[in-house]
């Protein structure tokens, strides 16, 4: 069956991070930005997207145009950002320009490209214990570098993120319980620096105090009595076992406050951890964002498929009633030039008929009439021979009748009158 050519085309632009898909009706386009939001928010990212629906014709007609940024806060009403797109008569639109965060403004993302990435598992595994520096120094030092590194490494988290094109978001929650937990480090580390410092200056107080004191006085005692030999190294052993104990024990100090420190601050840090790890959760919300999203997209197959059974029925309904109209046509146009050819060619035979059975019976009325002609003048021959006949014995009676009523009056003639006796007799007779 041929797949009928679909009016518009909505095109996707401006954007690298959304997947290529052909979309041909706004309902489609709902579900595709819908599909595309909830990945954004999903894997943390943030861009735009211009949409334009375009006429599929030669002349490619702009109908409408908007710019969408992803993604939008969960429960966004994407029907009536969308509804401009169901038009079915050009539009004006006017297109935002994309919006360009700067470094300083623009929220801090997690660069996903780094081979330094830190995982949750990562996270989560044992911390190896601290080496333990032999000098005060070392240690401040170390915590400085630390700091420093770790300002590096957001630098360089910033420039990654300014040159990768594909990146993460983190929401604005997360954003603001990570720049707390931040602030809440700093505040910690400068607040153990500076009581480290108290406490380095008073240990260091405390062990130089004596020390010179005790220095003082072997100096004096060296001073005033004579040198002894081998007294001198004595003395620069002692002072070196000095400084040896107060470095170890402020190296020790400083170790177990470390050692406390990175335990309090981890402790702290597999707390929030535990707070923020939800993935016991993550069956049963996968599986339920699933299930409605299967629902859903059963639900739009269920309505497209019955929407394209009601067309295709509709279709084929309206192709059965043209065919019907085109037969009853058909057959009517034949009815009417067979009807109007017969009736044509049986008007003809009629007249011909008409026309021959005319002429036969006046044939044989012709016939007839010549027979009774013929017959009549028999008859009228018979009748003229009979009357003739007739007449002449009817003559013949009348002259013989008439000759002897003249022969009887000439008899009478000659006889006597007659008398009123035998006349009045007769008469009576």
């Amino acid at each position: 069956m041929f797949r009928r050519k679909p009016k518009f085309i909505y095109e996707l632009s401006e954007c690298t991070l959304l997947k290529e898909e052909e979309i041909f009706n706004p309902d489609d386009l709902f579900q595709f930005i819908q599909e595309e939001d909830y990945r954004f928010r999903r894997d943390y990212l943030k861009g735009s997207v211009v949409v334009t629906k375009v006429r599929n014709n030669l002349e490619g007609t702009v109908y409408y145009a908007k710019r969408l940024h992803l993604p939008q806060e969960e429960g966004f009403d994407w029907v009536a950002e969308l509804a401009d797109f169901y038009t079915k008569k050009p539009i004006d639109y006017f297109l935002d320009e994309p919006i360009v965060e700067s470094v300083n403004d623009s929220e801090p993302v997690l660069s996903m490209d780094s081979d330094e990435a830190l995982t949750l598992d990562d996270f989560e595994a044992d911390i190896q214990p601290v080496t333990k520096t032999d000098k005060m120094e070392q240690s401040e030092s170390e915590i400085e570098s630390v700091l420093s590194s770790s300002s590096e490494m957001e630098q360089e988290q910033v420039l990654a993120e300014e040159n990768s094109e594909e990146f993460v978001q983190i929401s604005k929650s997360e954003l603001q319980s990570i720049k707390e937990a931040l602030d809440r480090h700093q505040k910690e580390i400068k607040q153990f620096r500076e009581e480290k410092a108290t406490e380095i200056q008073s240990t260091t107080a405390s062990a130089e105090t004596p020390s010179e004191d005790n220095m003082l006085e072997e100096m004096t005692k060296l001073l005033d009595t004579e040198p002894v030999k081998g007294e001198s190294l004595d003395i620069e052993v002692a002072t070196d076992e000095i400084v040896q104990e107060v470095l170890q024990s402020t190296k020790v100090e400083f170790g177990q406050a470390l050692t406390k420190f990175i335990e309090r601050e981890t402790k702290k840090i597999n707390q929030e951890i535990q707070q923020l790890d939800k993935r016991h959760l993550i069956e049963e919300s996968v599986t339920k964002r699933l299930e409605a999203k299967k629902q859903e997209e059963l639900a739009n197959l269920e309505s497209q498929l019955i929407n394209q059974k009601q067309q295709q029925v509709q279709e084929e309904k309206l192709r059965h009633q043209q065919a019907l109209e085109n037969i009853e046509k058909s057959f009517t146009t034949q009815l009417e030039g067979e009807t109007e050819a017969i009736q044509n060619s049986y008007k003809e035979t009629v007249d011909q008929t008409i026309k021959k059975e005319y002429e036969q019976q006046t044939e044989q009325l012709s016939r007839v009439l010549q027979g009774k002609m013929d017959e009549l003048k028999l008859r009228q021959h018979t009748v003229n021979t009979g009357l003739e006949a007739n007449f002449k014995e009817i003559l013949e009676t009348f002259n013989r009748e008439h000759t002897q009523v003249i022969h009887e009056v000439e008899q009478k003639k000659q006889q006597s009158p007659i008398s009123l006796e035998e006349r009045r007799l007769r008469l009576q007779a």
